[in-house]
């Protein structure tokens, strides 16, 4: 009887054994990708003001937090039926550690204060690693007291 039916045997679950750990150092799993949110909320009249979002997200995956206003606050002319805007404001953003839900607990998290977000355009606030819990702080780009819409909505991606 032939020992080469089972020194091939075991050359081949060596193999297949090898394979098996090289897969789990080269793949070693699929990464959580970011997904998008829906957003909105109300802004203050004063752009010095920071609305602190109580609501607590949890950043999926590794990469940036990017926000994308599509209705931002406006200013509009009163004399037009049904109030549209007229000219359109800008947002500023920034993330906070998640704290407590009260109105200003948690700290804003080194480099995702953001101005100038224009309407319709993706914008990055910071990169942030997966499981990282934050929350969103914003502030009308330009104060408003008189004939403003202070809404927004949009997506966030996180």
């Amino acid at each position: 009887m032939s020992s080469t039916p089972s020194i091939c045997r075991a050359a081949s679950a060596a193999l297949g054994f090898i394979a098996i750990v090289a897969m789990i150092f080269v793949f070693p799993g699929a990464a959580q990708a970011a997904s998008s949110h829906s957003i909105s909320g109300e802004t203050w009249s004063s752009s010095t003001e920071w609305y602190w979002s109580a609501t607590i997200r949890t950043k999926s995956g590794s990469g940036n937090v990017q926000v994308n206003i599509s209705t931002t606050p406006c200013w509009y002319n009163p004399n037009v039926s049904g109030n549209p805007c007229t000219e359109y404001d800008s947002m500023k953003w920034q993330l906070a550690t998640s704290g407590s839900t009260s109105t200003t607990s948690g700290t804003v998290i080194s480099g995702s204060y953001t101005t100038g977000i224009e309407r319709n355009s993706t914008t990055t606030i910071v990169y942030l690693s997966s499981g990282t819990q934050f929350r969103n702080v914003f502030a009308r780009g330009t104060s408003c007291f008189v004939n403003c819409k202070h809404t927004f909505s949009g997506t966030e991606t996180y």
